[in-house]
């Protein structure tokens, strides 16, 4: 083996998905051997520690229990400059400020199940967590929700609480605005894989265009920002529709910019339509036409929902989903397809 393998393997660091795939069992049953022992049957949790001893394992030392009142919890959102975020934000703050609770952000920009370890490292001595649009898998949320009291936001993970946006009823009103101005043909713009949001959306695309015979396609997932709005510009060019949606409204704001760039105006030559209702989405040139849903609300309904977990720690929640709903609003971005100006 070469020094440099050698050195690279030495200092890859061992997670609890790695105690359970030696020990033959769950990463939550690792973690709870870890966090609360008492919920881990003897002999098995003596085999966790023992291959964790073997292979290097070293568990977090700020561990929650349940007996710790800390009146903290955490808050990990995918872009804190995002100003949809910023608005889950604030509602979160409110509610939890009037329950006696402060709050810690966490920037869960590079988190994904090779690393959420370093998630639940950060969130300390929080009581609970509010996860936002999480690049996480369902089996990694449902062994963290077995340590803490946790609610996601814009993800469904079954026996987990969850925030949600009404995505049938957003895309309907997008698809039914389109089609009366005579498009046939659409773009979905989406954001890197594995986003919950995305899934949905795109599952009502297919839904709503196959019944109204309207074609629709997909560029390669992108960033969620006015960069990635542009690049999904170029790849359009190369195969235009007449209309185009986008995962959130700074993606139709870069492709605006793009587009305009080399000569295709909006609305006249491509109607674009965005998500989320930015407050610069009224003021760009053209104005946006977008749906929007109250972000501050999704915040206060998911601190509350935390909060009835943390006053009943012993009563199973199960599987409350609690859906907002979406709605169209119709501005500068869109008009007729040129064909029906004649």
């Amino acid at each position: 083996m070469s020094s440099k393998s050698k050195s690279s393997s030495e200092t890859k660091r061992v997670t609890i998905y790695d105690v359970a795939r030696e020990a033959g069992v769950a990463p939550s049953t690792v973690s709870r051997t870890f966090s609360r022992p008492g919920r881990v049957n003897a002999e098995t949790a003596a085999r966790v520690r023992k291959v964790a001893e073997k292979i290097g394992y070293r568990a977090a030392t700020n561990s929650f229990t349940s007996a710790q009142s800390t009146q903290l919890i955490a808050v990990a959102v995918p872009d804190i400059a995002n100003p949809s975020c910023i608005e889950i934000i604030k509602g979160i703050r409110h509610e939890a400020l009037a329950a006696g609770y402060s709050t810690i952000l966490l920037d869960a920009t590079e988190i994904d199940d090779q690393n959420s370890e370093t998630l639940e490292q950060s969130m300390g001595l929080a009581e609970g967590l509010i996860l936002v649009s999480p690049h996480l898998s369902q089996e990694t949320i449902q062994a963290m929700a077995k340590q803490r009291p946790i609610v996601t936001v814009n993800y469904e993970v079954p026996g987990v609480p969850a925030v949600i946006n009404d995505a049938h009823q957003g895309i309907s009103e997008m698809v039914t605005h389109l089609y009366n101005l005579g498009h046939r043909s659409i773009t979905f713009l989406p954001e890197p894989n594995r986003s919950y949001d995305d899934a949905q959306r795109w599952q009502a695309l297919l839904e709503q265009c196959s019944r109204k015979k309207m074609t629709i396609r997909h560029t390669h997932p992108l960033r969620p920002t006015v960069a990635g709005g542009a690049a999904a510009a170029r790849e359009w060019m190369q195969r235009r529709t007449s209309a185009v949606i986008a995962h959130n409204d700074l993606m139709a704001m870069g492709f605006m910019i793009a587009v305009k760039s080399v000569g295709i105006e909006v609305p006249r030559d491509v109607s674009v339509v965005g998500t989320d209702n930015i407050f610069m989405s009224a003021l760009f040139t053209p104005a946006l036409t977008t749906v929007t849903t109250s972000r501050n609300t999704q915040g206060k309904l998911a601190f509350n929902q935390l909060l009835e977990q943390l006053r009943h720690q012993h009563r199973d929640t199960g599987h409350l989903t609690t859906s907002i709903a979406m709605k169209l609003v119709e501005r500068d971005s869109t008009a007729q397809v040129p064909s029906l100006h004649r």
